[in-house]
């Protein structure tokens, strides 16, 4: 668990939109773990809801990355790095 203090720390001085460029990196990063997860699930129900939370953890990454590519930032986003984030 990453403690509040951290988190603050990660998203300190960027702008609204690196941050949510920022926020959907991590997004898709906790997805690609809830996939792993699922792998290795024995249960066929638990496997189902981690998948389930991978596809909510990508549809939140999806959600942030439009919206900071609307803000300009497209930098850190899934969509390219033709201009780096706006300060």
């Amino acid at each position: 668990m990453i403690c509040p203090v951290t988190q603050t720390n990660l998203f300190q001085g960027k702008s609204l939109a690196e941050q949510k460029a920022l926020l959907a990196q991590l997004e898709r990063a906790g997805a690609s773990l809830y996939r792993t997860f699922a792998e290795q699930e024995p249960d066929d129900e638990r496997k189902k809801e981690l998948l389930r939370a991978a596809e909510k953890e990508e549809e939140n990454a999806r959600t942030l990355e439009d919206q900071s590519t609307l803000s300009g930032c497209v930098g850190l986003t899934r969509r390219g790095t033709s201009r780096p984030c706006s300060a």
